[in-house]
């Protein structure tokens, strides 16, 4: 139970919503441009994406698997898959493409991650290879696809280690 004198509730006793807190004309700005920029959309995949200047590619939004979680967290969660296109597609990444990924990533940043953070960022990156590794696996076994031998699972049976000891 939150303390009545912490709870955020509107007049009429219900929660109040984000918008409705305090500075709301920031946060309704806040999400026009989120909404706006997220409008652009890729025909082929229907993925929503953000452009800037002349058609510049800065971001792409896969609503599905929006998550909130430590900056190290998603890095490696992105660099743990940015090669693997879908169960069939590309190959996974290997260790040397997930550190090579998290170090321009690293020196894209305003300060470098710590070792506790590298730690974070290759640990994010062996549970998403772990998790494609089991949609594989799955589709294996129902005959929806072929094995590879660059697959997440193959190449966690092959680096299993190197991924989780990854550092930049």
């Amino acid at each position: 139970m939150i303390p009545s004198s912490t709870r955020r509730s509107s007049r009429n006793g219900r929660p109040r919503r984000p918008s409705e807190e305090g500075n709301s004309g920031a946060r309704r700005a806040h999400w026009a441009s989120v909404r706006t920029a997220v409008r652009g959309t890729d025909q082929a995949s229907r993925t929503p994406v953000r452009l800037s200047g002349r058609h510049a590619l800065v971001a792409a939004f896969d609503w599905d698997s929006l998550i909130a979680c430590p900056e190290p967290v998603l890095a490696g969660l992105a660099a743990g898959a940015f090669t693997d296109g879908s169960p069939s597609g590309a190959d996974a990444p290997t260790p040397e493409e997930t550190a090579a990924f998290l170090t321009d990533y690293d020196h894209a940043r305003e300060h470098r991650f710590s070792s506790g953070e590298q730690a974070l960022a290759a640990a994010a990156a062996g549970w998403v290879l772990a998790y494609n590794a089991r949609c594989v696996i799955e589709l294996q076994a129902r005959g929806l696809i072929e094995p590879q031998q660059s697959s997440p699972a193959a190449m966690l049976d092959r680096h299993r280690d190197t991924y989780l000891h990854l550092r930049w």
